[in-house]
């Protein structure tokens, strides 16, 4: 529910449209996304599994990454 909340005041608050609120948005997409696909729906599509986990984790990450650096 945290990153829906970051997600729609991003988008409703011209004032947050900065850089660091930028990758802070895309952290909060990338985590939101390993919520509902990867823990959801695991068992569902296991092939595709590995490829939603690698992928939006180290998304995550790099993103952290970026937030932590822009400061």
């Amino acid at each position: 529910m945290g990153n829906l909340f970051i997600m729609a005041a991003a988008a409703r608050f011209q004032s947050l449209h900065t850089a660091t609120n930028a990758f802070l948005v895309s952290l909060a997409v990338a985590d939101f996304l390993v919520a509902v696909l990867v823990m959801h729906f695991g068992c569902s599509f296991c092939r595709v599994h590995f490829m939603l986990d690698l992928t939006l984790c180290t998304s995550s990450v790099f993103n952290l990454s970026c937030v932590a650096l822009d400061q």
